[in-house]
């Protein structure tokens, strides 16, 4: 809550993007789970100025940001999500 409260400055995560394909993840002691936790969808890298642009739309039908292969098509929140 440190940093989502702005008590502590981002950069001071550990994680890094020195090219446009890399993500680097400086860690304090081994995490042998974390590659498990980053394959889940969550944690995909999101185009920055595509987020900005529809600040809290961003996941709605029609406006979803995403790095995968599927297009959301309709969402029924708390009913269904069609792709």
């Amino acid at each position: 809550t440190l940093f989502i409260d702005s008590q502590k400055p981002v950069e001071s995560l550990g994680v890094a993007a020195p090219d446009e394909h890399t993500v680097s993840i400086s860690l304090s002691s081994p995490a042998p789970y974390l590659p498990g936790l980053m394959a889940h969808p969550s944690c995909a890298p999101l185009h920055r100025a595509s987020l900005t642009s529809l600040g809290e739309k961003f996941a709605r039908a029609g406006n979803q940001v995403s790095n995968g292969a599927f297009v959301l098509k309709e969402w029924l929140q708390g009913s269904y999500i069609r792709a």
